[in-house]
């Protein structure tokens, strides 16, 4: 539990976590394991739809309020338990703890996209 705002929901997340040299010596991100984690809550809020060159393609965007120790950071993965998508995070997460009025929330709002199609 985080403050006041209870960490009941559990996800899936992956850190980009290790920069690793292949064999050619071309430096590369390698995603981490896949890590359980509690987070406050999550919304799809968004769902476009986009035609062109024949392809029906979906991008959902889905917010997610976790702690900032469930934050995976840019170029990392989440995968919600409903649901089979891998959710790519898109930046850095949401900070309003240095707020004007003396309120820290201490959660972390993080953006994703799903590309299906």
């Amino acid at each position: 539990m985080t403050g006041f705002i209870p960490s009941r929901q559990a996800v899936e997340v992956r850190r980009a976590s290790t920069v690793v040299v292949d064999r050619f010596g071309t430096e590369r991100e390698v995603p981490g394991e896949w890590e359980n984690t509690e987070v406050a809550g999550w919304a799809v809020t968004k769902t476009e739809e986009k035609q062109g060159e024949s392809v029906l393609r979906t991008v959902d965007t889905l917010v997610v309020y976790c702690t900032p120790q469930a934050d995976p950071g840019p170029g990392g993965q989440i995968r919600l338990p409903d649901s089979t998508a891998i959710w790519q995070v898109q930046g850095h997460a949401e900070n309003y703890d240095h707020g004007p009025f003396g309120f820290t929330p201490g959660l972390r709002v993080l953006h994703a996209r799903a590309v299906l199609g």
